[in-house]
């Protein structure tokens, strides 16, 4: 061994552990790091045992980076001002105005609503799809058809929506 390096330890993850690491980490990806080095201990032997970092560390050369999970944020202070100037601005507004416009909105319904902040380990651009998205309009005359949208609103989507609504 040269003159100032290191010895290395013998690695106790090898291919097979790494699959194994990876496999509990999506089954459960929001388990702590300790929660999951725990569930792939399960029936080792104490010197295949793998630590917390151990698995942080192939984790993330799995691109299993923990993350918050994504949820939208709360309007900042900036917007809620301009939503305020808005209603001010078209408050006075008489009836005949008020009967020409048509308020839209879309919303989506998390099937497993995420309330508390916790991690989850996923790969930058992979998200749980379990959501459903609705569009809905109302008018001074009552409200429209709530539609449920599958992927993405595009302009000949949102034309056609608007005829139905």
């Amino acid at each position: 061994m040269p003159l100032g390096e290191r010895p290395r330890r013998l690695l106790k993850v090898d291919a097979n552990m790494e699959r194994r690491i990876v496999r509990k980490i999506r089954k459960n990806p929001f388990g702590t790091s300790a929660e999951l080095t725990s569930v792939v201990n399960v029936g080792l032997s104490a010197e295949r045992r793998i630590a917390p970092s151990t698995l942080k560390t192939y984790a993330i050369k799995n691109c299993l980076i923990s993350r918050r999970p994504a949820i939208k944020h709360q309007l900042t202070s900036e917007q809620a001002k301009a939503h305020w100037n808005f209603a001010r601005e078209y408050m006075t507004k008489d009836m005949r105005y008020w009967s020409r416009v048509l308020f839209t909105d879309e919303t989506q319904v998390l099937l497993n609503p995420v309330d508390r902040h916790e991690m989850v380990r996923r790969p930058r651009h992979e998200r749980n799809n379990t959501r459903i998205m609705f569009w809905g309009s109302i008018n001074l005359h009552g409200t429209g058809t709530l539609i449920k949208v599958d992927g993405r609103i595009k302009v000949e989507a949102y034309i056609e929506m608007l005829n139905k609504g």
